[in-house]
């Protein structure tokens, strides 16, 4: 595992136990904003990601044809596209039937090993408990390949 990925899951497991351990609701507040805060300085250091590992969670076709896909990469963290085009817009990571990488996500199976390459887009917000414990970030993927 890259260290990069390595360094995002121990803070996300490290907020996780802070979570945890709240016991008010201002403290799990505290908990999601020490999150978010870590994670946009944690993306602005750098957007790419390098040959990362996980498993693919989830994949499918919108509507339209496009291609998405959804990796577990652990502790409750998943690295994925948006779902369908209105979402999608302006952000160009669903996967056109002609790109490079359709095939490969419409090909993966799910709980497969994945490594994977891309550019975080950003990460999904929610309610304290779904950012904490299951965390989504977005991606703009530029290789994905089934690890053996």
């Amino acid at each position: 595992m890259p260290a990069r990925e390595q360094e995002l899951l121990g803070f996300v497991k490290d907020i996780q136990k802070e979570y945890s351990a709240s016991h008010t609701p201002t403290a799990a507040q505290e908990a999601r904003v020490a999150l978010q805060v870590r994670v946009i300085a944690y993306i602005k250091q750098s957007y790419e990601a390098e040959n990362w590992v996980g498993t693919v969670n989830s994949r499918g076709t919108t509507g339209a044809g496009n291609a998405w896909i959804t990796i577990d990469i652990g502790n409750g963290a998943t690295i994925s596209t948006w779902l369908n085009e209105q979402e999608d817009e302006g952000f160009g990571s669903l996967l056109r039937p002609r790109a490079p990488l359709f095939n490969d996500v419409k090909n993966a199976r799910i709980g497969q090993p994945i490594t994977f390459s891309g550019a975080f887009l950003k990460s999904r917000l929610a309610s304290d408990e779904e950012m904490i414990k299951r965390p989504q970030f977005l991606m703009r993927f530029t290789s994905l390949k089934i690890a053996h």
